[in-house]
């Protein structure tokens, strides 16, 4: 992972941008690393699945080769979750320097925040906070329907932790996923024990 200048009172515009390309470029790396052994891991789990299904004791072998192949991809994916880990530690550690450096159209320049997104964020919002809100390049998802930046999804793990670590954190994160709340609409996932992510249900409504 990129060693950022954190201790560096300010930046310049153009070595911010540096900066966050280099960090972007791993991360991007990291997750591009994960979701590939996310998917070896889901065809092994499958694999297991109907191997366990079938029964019968010539299966063994094959079973011990799938049960490698799905052991290596969970600490593989293990190992990239760390590096996002880092990557996001990176990033909220320099968002201080990031804020004392820019402006807020500057900070949404280099985060790629769509000009028709910038008004539903506060005009005085951070750095780290753009990217936790889910901003980060809104002009590539707004027009091709793609996920979260790849920034969002170094830094989001983080925040989580941080309002899970006490009861009222917890309280205004669940609070925050009512239907009519702030993250009603977004996506949610659950957790499979070698860390791959999959979509959870969405609640049930009422419907009147």
């Amino acid at each position: 992972m990129v060693a950022p200048a954190e201790n560096a009172a300010t930046m310049t515009l153009a070595e911010c941008g540096s900066l966050l390309l280099r960090l972007k470029r791993a991360i991007r790396h990291a997750l591009a690393f994960r979701d590939s052994w996310v998917a070896r891991s889901r065809v092994a789990r499958r694999a297991l699945v109907r191997l366990n299904g079938a029964g019968g004791a010539h299966f063994i072998l094959v079973r011990r080769a799938i049960g490698a192949e799905h052991a290596e991809a969970t600490q593989r994916i293990r190992e990239a979750n760390a590096v996002l880990r880092e990557g996001g530690q990176h990033l909220i550690r320099i968002g201080d320097v990031i804020d004392r450096s820019t402006s807020f159209a500057e900070r949404c320049m280099l985060l790629g925040v769509s000009p028709a997104d910038r008004h539903e964020l506060p005009s005085d919002a951070g750095f780290a906070a753009i990217i936790g809100l889910g901003f980060e390049v809104s002009s590539q998802y707004r027009i091709y329907g793609s996920e979260r930046g790849p920034l969002f999804h170094a830094v989001w793990p983080l925040i989580v932790d941080e309002m899970c670590a006490s009861a009222k954190g917890r309280f205004f994160l669940d609070a925050m996923f009512v239907p009519g709340r702030e993250l009603a609409e977004m996506t949610r996932y659950r957790r499979h024990p070698d860390g791959s992510l999959v979509r959870a249900r969405p609640a049930a409504r009422v419907l009147h």
